[in-house]
């Protein structure tokens, strides 16, 4: 199938005049709704931008339902694309692989979207390629939806080369026929202006029988080796299956698998290889497989899907540079539903972008309107080229005292202690609902299924404190625990021993429930929250009592937040369709006035001196923030530009 979205050709006709900023955002649609209807490829032909410098490439890919609904069976999806070798072949090159959840009750409209950062694939998304979107089902089916965003300016560094070591499907556990004899070593060019690399493979196997029941539900490990010297050696297994966002499968979701989950992404195991190449030569990479003799009894032969590939980088463009990648919390993103909403101790994922090991950042975070914010001082190793999580200590109320909208925002203000050198990755924010307030007076009624002390269930304070908790149950029984709360922000989490939740159809271990009740008996029912009976091995949701949305902050510990004397911004027209005033309402202070739109990119910054309001002209069309800061002022608006 070839689709050519003229929309998208005619925009790149006008990029050939116009220069695109920094920060700007370029979308390219590839397939939309394709119908995977059985087993087989779907191609569509796209255009990528030919030339530009783009700092971040995301790939979104959707699963959604057709109009029968959605199939019962975790089935193997991969989005490959092409790379021309030569004017009549070409190889593919795996960007993701998906396997999809047992949706048998799910229908028409459902849909579940993931996101990639694809940056390392720049040099194959140019200009014309095809996108393959592979479907592995007998049986209709899913529906795909691929879009890629690239976000102009400065990439951490330029990639030179994309190579492939390894691609396909391997049968396993055959000694005449071992995996190894395969996985031949593979002699790869080092281009010359090459300072680091970094070895990537997703793997996971399929069918079971035997002793050990691998491929699919057995831990086997890889060693890679260059040159010889033993690199990494890593098990291919996810341990996390009765964690996935995707609940409450049809099928056998909970349990670990060897690379994948029911649901879910099949995990990239990456490893930084620079110190094993040698830049204008040729190393020799060869991976070798944990050995395992199958015995027979799988419905087809165990076996693995294999892609390896080695990426070649140049210079790192920065020394000191951090990046906000996302928002896991809070956020309204389907990805991270599990964890949301909440009402206090937001969360980001931060990547070293920069040559040096980052040991220390300051970020200031806060919410729409508010005329709070924090600052935190975050300290640990992280090292180029990798991401770690970062709790943002808060308490509940803030995110409900003064706020205008329910918008969160994070600034990342310093890297090492020196000023972070790039800024355009410096900001990002997050769309979010709030947690449903409860009564101070509770009734938690857990109806236990038959298995003892495997479920469990606890309160926590703002301050991490257990407030309340049954860590004991027999098995069959019904508990009805009345509670008293303060006001406060409240996060309950339940957790279950066996991972397989309150109720799992392919276990005897019965079924059980964990409802929230007001403990008013005229209120008692319909219940304030009902637990997902089959939550796999944890599910958590967060509450409030006795706070009113507009409520002010108050009682912080020492250190923890900066309190601002309160300043309304205005802008005004908004929206508008060219000229804004932005006011400071109430001006007392000198500060700098900097416009930021949606990527994080500072499009604008003006000093705010012996005048309360400046006006602003010649932005593009598009979603833009506001930011005054003062001495002892800090103030935040959104407003849109339209043309």
């Amino acid at each position: 199938m070839k689709k050519l979205l003229l929309s998208f050709t005619a925009l790149f006709c006008s990029l050939t005049f116009l220069k695109a900023a920094e920060g700007d955002t370029t979308s390219i649609q590839s397939h939309q709704a394709t119908h995977w209807s059985w087993f087989g490829n779907y191609y569509d032909t796209v255009q990528f931008p030919q030339t530009g410098t783009y700092r971040k490439i995301i790939m979104y890919y959707t699963l959604g339902c057709p109009s029968i609904g959605c199939s019962e069976w975790d089935y193997t999806t991969k989005i490959e694309v092409s790379d021309p070798l030569t004017d009549s072949t070409n190889r593919w090159v795996e960007l993701t692989k998906i396997i999809t959840p047992y949706a048998g009750d799910k229908n028409s409209g459902w849909t579940h979207t993931w996101a990639f950062d694809v940056t390392d694939f720049a040099p194959l998304l140019k200009g014309e390629r095809q996108i393959l979107a592979s479907y592995s089902g007998y049986q209709d089916g899913f529906t795909i939806t691929v879009n890629f965003d690239f976000i102009e300016g400065t990439p951490p560094r330029e990639v030179l080369a994309v190579n492939t070591l390894y691609d396909g499907i391997f049968k396993y556990g055959f000694a005449n026929d071992p995996i190894d004899n395969y996985l031949q070593p593979t002699l790869i060019a080092i281009n010359a202006n090459a300072e680091s690399a970094k070895f990537r493979l997703v793997a996971s196997g399929h069918s079971f029988g035997g002793a050990e029941n691998c491929a699919e539900f057995c831990p086997k490990w890889y060693k890679l080796k260059i040159d010889g010297s033993q690199v990494v050696q890593e098990d291919v297994w996810r341990d996390d299956c009765g964690s996935n966002v995707l609940e409450a499968q049809t099928g056998t979701w909970v349990y670990d698998r060897a690379g994948w989950c029911p649901g879910d992404v099949a995990v990239p195991y990456e490893t930084d290889i620079t110190s094993f190449i040698d830049a204008g030569q040729s190393n020799t990479f060869d991976v070798d497989w944990e050995n395992y003799n199958y015995t027979g009894g799988a419905g087809f032969d165990p076996q693995y899907g294999i892609e390896a590939l080695v990426f070649q980088y140049g210079a790192w463009n920065f020394e000191n540079d951090a990046s906000l990648d996302k928002v896991i919390k809070p956020s309204m993103d389907d990805r991270n539903m599990r964890v949301n909403p909440i009402c206090n101790n937001p969360e980001v994922e931060v990547s070293n972008t920069g040559s040096k090991i980052i040991s220390r950042m300051k970020i200031r975070y806060w919410v729409e309107g508010s005329v709070d914010y924090f600052d935190y001082s975050w300290s640990g190793v992280l090292l180029p080229g990798e991401n770690t999580r970062v709790e943002l200590p808060s308490h509940g109320k803030w995110l409900f005292g003064g706020k205008t909208e329910n918008v969160f925002y994070a600034q990342i203000l310093e890297v090492n202690q020196t000023t972070d050198e790039y800024a355009s990755n410096n900001l990002i924010s997050a769309k979010f609902e709030d947690p449903i307030m409860f009564p101070e007076r509770i009734v938690v009624a857990f109806n236990n299924n038959n298995v003892t002390n495997e479920t469990r269930y606890y309160i926590y304070n703002d301050k991490g404190e257990t407030v309340y908790s049954r860590t004991t149950s027999t098995a069959s029984t019904n508990y009805t625990d009345t509670i008293d709360l303060d006001t406060g922000c409240y996060r309950f989490a339940v957790t279950d021993a066996g991972c397989d939740g309150l109720r799992f159809f392919a276990n005897s271990a019965g079924n059980g429930k964990i409802w929230l009740h007001n403990a008013e008996p005229a209120n008692y029912f319909p219940p304030l929250y009902q637990f997902e009976d089959e939550f796999g091995c944890e599910t958590e949701f967060n509450f409030t009592v006795g706070y009113e949305n507009g409520e002010e902050a108050e009682g912080y510990p020492a250190g923890m937040m900066e309190t601002t004397k309160q300043q309304n911004l205005w802008v005004y027209p908004n929206p508008s369709k060219g000229d804004i005033t932005i006011a400071v309402r109430d001006f007392v202070e000198p500060g700098t006035l900097d416009i930021y739109n949606t990527s994080g990119q500072k499009v604008r910054s003006v000093q705010i001196v012996g005048m309360n309001s400046t006006q602003i002209s010649g932005l593009a069309a598009g979603n833009y923030i506001a930011k005054f800061v003062g001495e002892s002022t800090f103030q935040t608006a959104s407003f849109v530009i339209v043309k």
